[in-house]
């Protein structure tokens, strides 16, 4: 899809913005694909919300929230200073609820935003070896806009509609990826779908791929 200059301009001039309200057609999509007789696992790496656990308390899942932003920052920056990738040692201390637990669907909504490239290669692999096969993340992804942007808090307003605010967060880089970009750097999942939204991000179902099997000799 060809973007105009004029077009992807007016587009950074209102991604990521203040208390907006987001559609999420895709997120929609999984809530109805759900089996209401399988116990579902949800990690939700976002801040804690008092609306998402009241919308996932409908069904029968089991839903654990760790806003991981911050350690994983701070573990960006100090890996960038010392000129060091991350472990799975690293990973495991910021992402503490994650533990030997495997998750269905895992909510990243604006975390991947800012996760530096050195940073989403191993933060995916950690996270695929924390689901099974076909579970998904979902996550919505600045294609356009770079700068710093302040991340945002969703809420869920129904399975179909979020609401982003920032409630005074403090602006971070913000990185640019595209679908190519992404196969890339997350080398364990596909895109399932994608749709681009008004604001000029793009709303994202990433599936975790099978592992490869080593050939039979």
């Amino acid at each position: 899809m060809v973007v105009s200059a004029r077009e992807r301009e007016q587009r950074r001039s209102v991604a990521p913005g203040e208390d907006q309200q987001v559609s999420c057609a895709l997120f929609s999509d999984i809530c109805r694909a759900w089996d209401l007789e399988h116990r579902y696992r949800i990690l939700d790496l976002g801040p804690a919300s008092g609306a998402t656990v009241d919308f996932f308390s409908c069904f029968r899942c089991r839903l654990v929230i760790q806003d991981a932003l911050d350690e994983l920052l701070e573990l960006q920056r100090v890996m960038r200073e010392r000129d060091e990738a991350g472990d799975t040692t690293d990973l495991a201390r910021c992402l503490a609820a994650v533990a030997d637990d495997k998750f269905d669907v895992v909510l990243c909504w604006d975390l991947l935003n800012f996760l530096h490239p050195d940073m989403l290669v191993p933060f995916s692999q950690y996270l695929a070896a924390h689901m099974p096969a076909g579970g998904v993340v979902h996550a919505f992804i600045n294609a356009y806009a770079e700068g710093e942007f302040a991340p945002g808090r969703y809420r869920i307003e129904s399975a179909a509609q979020l609401r982003r605010s920032e409630p005074g967060q403090a602006p971070v880089e913000c990185y640019r990826y595209t679908q190519p970009r992404l196969r890339q750097l997350m080398p364990r999942f596909k895109v399932r779908r994608s749709l681009l939204l008004r604001s000029g991000m793009q709303e994202y179902l990433l599936e975790r791929q099978p592992d490869r099997r080593a050939p039979v000799l």
